[in-house]
């Protein structure tokens, strides 16, 4: 098989070096639950004064990606999906 040409292997260059918005609202029930709950898990403990469940952790990232002041961001480069606050977001994802 022939090698893409240039404009194509350029066109990839740029895509593996974006970050990408993942809309929450077309993911699966499941898909979205199980972003939610490995990002809350994925730093561990959490050692706040009260613990506060799984459960009500994952309610309201769902409510602030509802109300539009946090997004799913999955990086192409890591291939790791993060939740971030509105005021976090890179450049041009905005």
């Amino acid at each position: 098989m022939p090698p893409p040409p240039p404009d194509l292997l350029r066109l990839e260059t740029i895509a593996l070096e974006m970050d990408m918005l993942i809309p929450h609202r077309e993911l699966s029930r499941e898909a979205l639950q199980g972003i939610i709950e490995e990002f809350i898990t994925r730093e561990g403990t959490d050692y706040g004064e009260t613990e506060i469940p799984l459960e009500a952790k994952v309610a309201r990232a769902r409510r602030q990606l509802d109300e539009g002041r946090c997004f799913i961001l999955y990086d192409t480069e890591l291939g790791t999906v993060s939740i971030i606050s509105k005021e976090h977001l890179p450049d041009g994802l905005d």
